[in-house]
């Protein structure tokens, strides 16, 4: 039996796909110039070419290949799921370039971020048109928020894709407060906590606002649904638990997790960031790298001014609509982003007091924005308009004068004019706009097509100035496309190396593009015990690992290294690339990975070191902490530090050679790595890998206890030949796939009943 034929016409006539198809245009049109300049490849800088890129092509192939449990190529290890849930494997977007092999993925970057704005779009209006008497103007909504500032600043991070999936849970609890449909915000809830579970984060603090303000402070009646958003809420989590969990439960391990604002800091209004924040509703967006005024460079995606038409339809909405829920939301949301702890409240009370929940403010501008448009003739759009250009003139001539007399406001001048000549060209071609013939049509069309053109241009001129800044920093892995994706294609010719060793980079389009194991990243998602590892050596490590020094190379086994300088260690292999030569360097007197010891100190004689002295002592004795040392005392002999002395760089060659002589043959696996050993008595073999709570070892078929060195790992080896195995498993995503399941089960019989109840 034939199903019915898909009606091509009517599916076009359907305004949400119109809405799908002009964000997705727009997107095209202002995107398309630069992947034919750059022949089919985008890229952009920073963040985006160093971990968006590599980390997606590292996850593509992991999945493929089914090395879904622990990579050696995400720094010095660390669990994929852990590693890759905040920026790829949880996304549908990333989820989408499964179906094609990594090397195409900068060949798709640019049509992934056209399909992320389109959703956008076509998600922002869902939620939208049930708020407009003629549904049409919530198209010009959908485009306002989806190439909002915002949005269109903060192309560069990993959570783009995310922002655009946010309406969905807007949509849930719309459906479920006001239609009473049951399963809308369970879903919604689900495909935003495994799309980005920080974002997610800010959207349910974002939620529970927007229940506050738009439900239950207009009506307490309201209250009866507390319980149904929470249940639902509850659910969507439990059915995302296959990724969410061990998303955050790895997330907990990391140190900067609970690093919170300070106090003296929560109500520190500072002036120059007070203006920035005013800054960033009345200008244009423009590079985070690379800026014109009040900071020369900031990342805290302060950004959410409304193309073309700014802030000044907003201000009409609220001064006639003094009353209405989306007034008091707006006034919440400023009140919010103006203090440091009530914007933080967003980000866990992170001391980073970064602003990445501006997306939710830039929604609700854009829809106050056109219900000012469609009900044009009950709100002074016009007087306000020209009010908010004059109030602009002032700010702009007010700034140049506080730059001239006061301190330095403006870093380039130039740039600068661009963007007051880019607002105020867009609120000159609002006041045309407003000043048409009073015809519904006429106004529709011509505030539709003006926001997209000016939309298409902001965003093109954002990602060619980021694409500028690349061209101006290779040294920091960006370069011009071709010759980023050139670097990432050649080195992949790098000859097979010895899995018992690293290679010394923190580069990731070498280490998460090129299969082996590295000894650093540019990633801030990485295990926990790594960072145990640097707070030991007094090194800090926030998002980059620090620069090895003699003593962690050889701790680390990082026997290779690829430099564009010609060095004097042993030249392995020459790599051609646009941007010059390559070279694979051997060192020599660097141990593999696994050797034993057969001395100890503990943690606290160890903390009375010098910070030149740690790693060069970690190699020479067994460091453990202090609760371990009747566990080892009978095995190793205690190193006394005075009277035998810590050994300084002179002693390298020897302690290399010493331990030499006892490595391991290593061996590394999707599971865990094992190898074989042969001990003239029994000792401690030591592994420099991250100390997960998911490894589980065996020495001879027999479970060893694994003791944390400084975050790495050591077991006890009878003496005689041994058989080491690791295996790690990620109990929390096993724990987590089975509350999924039961999640969808509920859901799906909730959904049901909930149907067959209206039936």
């Amino acid at each position: 039996m034939k199903g019915n034929p898909v009606d091509l016409k009517k599916l076009i006539q359907n305004q949400k796909m119109q809405v799908f198809i002009l964000n997705f245009m727009i997107a095209f049109f202002a995107l398309i110039p630069l992947i034919v300049r750059n022949g089919g490849l985008f890229t952009l800088c920073d963040d985006f070419n160093n971990q968006t890129i590599p980390l997606s092509m590292l996850t593509n192939e992991a999945i493929k290949a089914g090395n879904i449990f622990w990579n050696w190529n995400i720094d010095m290890g660390s669990s994929f799921i852990g590693a890759t849930s905040f920026y790829t494997l949880g996304d549908p977007f990333f989820l989408i370039t499964l179906l094609f092999p990594k090397s195409w993925f900068p060949y798709l970057t640019g049509w992934l971020s056209m399909l992320k704005y389109a959703v956008a779009g076509w998600l922002s209006y869902c939620y939208m048109e049930r708020y407009f008497r003629d549904k049409k103007y919530a198209i010009i909504g959908s485009v306002l928020f989806s190439f909002s500032g915002f949005q269109i600043m903060n192309m560069m991070f990993q959570f783009h894709g995310s922002i655009a999936l946010s309406p969905l849970m807007l949509i849930g609890v719309d459906k479920l407060v006001l239609d009473d449909k049951k399963g809308y915000l369970a879903i919604g809830v689900f495909v935003n906590a495994c799309a980005n579970f920080y974002v997610f984060t800010s959207e349910v603090i974002f939620c529970i606002l927007y229940f506050t303000v738009r439900f239950f402070m207009e009506n307490r009646l309201y209250y009866k649904k507390i319980l149904h958003c929470i249940l639902e809420g509850i659910l969507g989590i439990c059915m995302a638990m296959v990724l969410y969990l061990p998303s955050i439960a790895f997330t907990l391990l990391n140190p900067r997790s609970y690093v919170l604002l300070p106090m003296e800091r929560w109500f520190e209004l500072d002036r120059r960031a007070l203006l920035y924040l005013l800054r960033a509703f009345v200008l244009p967006a423009e590079s985070m790298c690379r800026q014109s005024f009040i900071y020369d460079s900031n990342y805290a995606s302060k950004a959410a001014c409304l193309s073309m038409i700014g802030m000044a339809l907003v201000f009409c909405y609220m001064i006639k609509m003094r009353k209405t829920w989306l007034t008091r939301l707006l006034v919440t949301l400023a009140c919010f982003s103006v203090v440091p702890f009530s914007n933080s409240l967003f980000n866990l009370c992170s001391d980073t007091n970064y602003y990445r929940w501006l997306y939710m403010f830039a929604f609700f501008m854009a829809m106050a924005s056109v219900l000012v448009l469609e009900r044009r003739k009950e709100f002074p759009a016009l007087k306000c308009t020209v009010v908010y250009f004059v109030g602009m003139v002032l700010f702009y001539l007010g700034s140049v004068w506080w730059d001239k007399n006061k301190f330095q406001l403006i870093f380039d001048r130039t740039g600068f004019q661009e963007l007051f000549i880019i607002a105020a060209a867009g609120i000159i071609i609002t006041i045309v706009c407003l000043c048409l013939p009073k015809n519904k049509n006429v106004l529709f069309l011509a505030f539709l097509c003006s926001i997209s053109v000016f939309s298409a241009l902001m965003t093109y001129r954002v990602c060619d100035a980021y694409q500028a800044y690349a061209r101006g920093s290779v040294e920091s892995g960006n370069g011009k496309p071709v010759d980023y994706y050139d670097k990432m294609i050649k080195l992949q010719q790098i000859q097979e190396l010895p899995e018992e060793y690293r290679v010394d980079s923190a580069d990731n389009t070498i280490n998460m593009v090129v299969p082996f194991a590295g000894t650093g990243s540019f990633l801030s998602t990485v295990n926990g015990s790594i960072y145990d590892f640097y707070d030991a050596l007094h090194k800090e490590r926030k998002l980059f690992t620090p620069e090895l020094d003699h003593g962690t190379v050889q701790l680390l086994s990082a026997k290779y290294y690829v430099t564009q300088e010609k060095q004097e260690d042993l030249l392995i292999q020459t790599i051609n690339t646009n941007t010059g030569d390559y070279y694979l360097y051997e060192r020599e007197s660097v141990l593999p990975l696994g050797f034993t010891y057969d001395s100890y100190v503990t943690r606290s004689e160890f903390e009375n070191c010098s910070d030149e002295q740690r790693s060069i002592l970690m190699l020479k004795t067994l460091v453990i902490p202090d609760a371990k040392e009747e566990l080892v005392e009978n095995t190793l002999r205690h190193y006394d530090m005075k009277e035998e002395g810590i050994p300084g760089e002179m002693d390298m060659p020897d302690l290399v050679k010493e331990h030499q002589e006892t490595a391991a043959e290593f061996q590394q696996s999707h599971t865990g790595f094992a190898c074989s050993l042969n001990a003239e008595r029994d000792t401690y073999v030591f592994f420099s890998v991250p100390n997960d709570i998911g490894w589980r070892a065996k020495v001879n078929g027999t479970e060893a206890k694994i003791v944390d060195v400084n975050g790495l790992m050591a077991i006890a080896v009878p003496a005689g030949d041994s058989q080491i195995m690791f295996t790690y498993r990620n109990y929390f995503a096993e724990l987590g796939m089975m509350i999924s399941i039961i999640g969808f089960i509920i859901w799906i019989c909730y959904s049901r009943r909930d149907k067959r109840k209206k039936d």
